[in-house]
């Protein structure tokens, strides 16, 4: 099948969620589509601004997550 025939919808139905499905999401209760997120038209520069604000949220995250790690390490290897 050649994926450039395809329409958005049948690339999500055929790859993509079984995809999400396999990484052992929950499509109807973790996943939603076509949501708005904002009231209106989006400007190019202020989805950058939000593309750039969520980047930064998911880095805080990932750093945060290392840190309880190496703490959790810490706690179970130190000699008591």
């Amino acid at each position: 099948m050649d994926k450039k025939q395809l329409s958005e919808r049948d690339i999500c139905t055929k790859y993509i969620n079984p995809s999400i499905e396999g990484a052992g999401w929950d499509l109807v209760r973790q996943v939603r589509e076509e949501v708005s997120f904002t009231d209106g038209r989006i400007i190019v520069q202020a989805l950058m601004a939000l593309c750039d604000e969520l980047e930064q949220q998911i880095e805080t995250s990932h750093t945060q997550v290392e840190q309880l790690m190496q703490s959790c390490l810490k706690e179970v290897f130190s000699e008591k």
